[in-house]
């Protein structure tokens, strides 16, 4: 069975003007779906999120764009990675 690795991302835009109310709960959902329904293990689920309280795990470009190249670079069958983007609630990637 393969170490497959999540990164699930939720931004509700708090603050401004494009505020969203239930992104960052789909992200929390789908973890709990992974664990629960697919076997994922905690360690291999990376959240990004605005009310994380370490900035490390804020959806920023930049953290965004390094998780996902840490994630590629650990990636065994970069080949048959998935990839998968919900516009208005969370990004994750399987691998």
């Amino acid at each position: 069975m393969r170490n497959r690795k999540a990164l699930l991302i939720g931004i509700n835009y708090k603050g401004t003007s494009s505020q969203l109310g239930g992104c960052i709960n789909d992200a929390k959902c789908m973890r709990h779906l992974l664990r629960t329904k697919f076997g994922f293990q905690d360690p291999n689920i990376v959240m990004l999120t605005e009310e994380n309280p370490d900035t490390r795990f804020h959806p920023t470009r930049m953290n965004i764009l390094t998780v996902s190249y840490d994630a590629k670079q650990a990636s065994l069958h970069p080949e048959s990675d998935w990839y998968r983007f919900d516009a208005a609630s969370c990004i994750l990637v399987v691998i």
